[in-house]
This record gives structure tokens, C-alpha cells and sequence, in this order.
């Protein structure tokens, strides 16, 4: 009984781990001269095929692993 009892708080655990890699990124992209909301620009995870474009207002949000790089 110790045995299963311990597996399952095991696999609870690596479940948990495996989720905890994620993270929520959002920002906002704008033009340095004049300040105004850049539309349609591409953020992207380095290396990856994840990322967003940008909304009317410059702003973006997507998932991406834990210390992932932007390009």
C-alpha cells in the first residue's frame, strides 16, 4: 500500500513539474520615435514555430517554455 501511495504522489508530482514549464508572455510593441502601437509585427519563440502577431493596439500573448528567447 506504502508503494502505490508513493507512486501516485510520484507521478502527481511529475505531472505538476511538466506544466510548471510554461509561461503566459504578453506585452505591448510600439514604434521607438513616436510611441504609437506597431500592428501586425511577429513576436517568436527563438528556435520554435510558437509566437503571435501583434493586435491593432501593439499588444500580444502566447505560451512559451520557461527561459525561452525572443526574436
Amino acid at each position: 500500500m506504502k508503494k502505490a501511495t508513493f507512486l501516485c504522489l510520484l507521478l502527481c508530482f511529475m505531472l505538476g513539474s511538466s506544466f510548471a514549464q510554461q509561461v503566459r508572455l504578453t506585452g505591448r510593441v510600439t514604434d521607438s520615435g513616436t510611441g504609437l502601437p506597431v500592428e501586425a509585427a511577429s513576436i517568436n519563440e527563438k528556435g520554435k514555430a510558437n509566437g503571435a502577431i501583434t493586435a491593432k493596439d501593439g499588444s500580444f500573448a502566447f505560451t512559451a517554455a520557461t527561459g525561452s528567447k525572443l526574436m
